[in-house]
């Protein structure tokens, strides 16, 4: 047995050896050789391979052992690889409380997000789902964030329609039109969300067009937080009039808190903004 007195583990594997992701081997590692180690970040790269299988069962990274030291698991795409990342937990944008630490083990559980860096707006729905299907091998995703700008509402539509257990949602900025319009599958989708979505949580950086915001009522129809960073050429009164009345037609009784980022704000627009709310 090596007692070694680290704190802190880096490790970056490129391979198309996925057993690097076998979570107790790492934990074997660290008890019995690392026991004093207060950080671990473990980053595994895959290049794309079609046929390659996750050994063993998935969400190995969800045991006491990791919910203890509070590392998370999360995964990455971007236009080349999938990255899978073990690192210790940091506050996200939906959490509310103060803590820097998960409450309990269930949110632990529930911790796993995906980061999309880069989607092809015109050829999305093969390399989509055979990259979604792999990763759902490795690990449940319940935390979604794409941070490609302009994304097609299609390929969002695709995106969470793969992700059945999604309970947060954040996107850079949509594209409600593009090159294409939705098509009738697509359409039957969306529409089914009803039935489906367990999104609760949704974050847009961009608001772009306040047609956005019907289109995520339909995608997520059980939201009760919104974030919006920015709005684009539009007046805030305006978009909020809109939300409001859309929440009051369609007898929307789940959204419940809406957070907007205004660069400036006075005493007379507060008490506009009361006078709307009161509406």
């Amino acid at each position: 047995k090596i007692d070694v007195k680290l704190k802190v583990l880096r490790v970056k594997v490129q391979s198309q050896d996925i057993t690097f992701l076998v979570a107790h081997r790492w934990e074997k590692l660290i008890l019995e050789s690392l026991p004093h180690l207060e950080e671990f970040y473990l980053q595994y790269i895959e290049n794309f391979n079609r046929e390659y299988h996750y050994p063993g069962v998935p969400d190995q990274f969800i045991s006491s052992f990791w919910i203890k030291r509070q590392w998370t698991f999360e995964v990455e795409i971007d236009h080349e690889s999938i990255n899978y990342f073990v690192r210790p937990y940091r506050k996200r944008w939906y959490e509310y409380t103060q803590e820097k630490i998960l409450n309990s083990s269930v949110e632990y559980s529930k911790s796993t997000r995906l980061i999309v860096t880069f989607v092809d707006n015109d050829d999305f729905e093969e390399p989509m789902t055979i990259d979604t299907t792999h990763i759902l091998t490795v690990a449940q995703i319940y935390h979604l964030e794409i941070s490609e700008e302009n994304v097609h509402v299609a390929a969002l539509i695709e995106a969470v329609s793969l992700l059945p257990e999604l309970t947060t949602l954040k996107i850079h900025s949509l594209s409600l039109r593009g090159s294409r319009m939705l098509n009738s599958e697509e359409l039957l989708t969306l529409a089914s969300m009803e039935d489906r979505s367990k999104i609760i949580k949704v974050y847009l950086e961009m608001m772009n067009d306040i047609e956005e915001f019907y289109f995520l009522l339909k995608l997520c129809p059980y939201m009760e937080y919104l974030k919006v960073n920015s709005i684009k050429r539009m007046d805030f009164k305006f978009v909020l009039r809109y939300i409001f009345k859309k929440i009051k037609d369609d007898c929307n009784d789940h959204l419940c808190l809406l957070c907007f980022r205004i660069p400036i704000a006075d005493d007379e627009m507060i008490k506009k903004l009361k006078r709307m709310i009161h509406f």
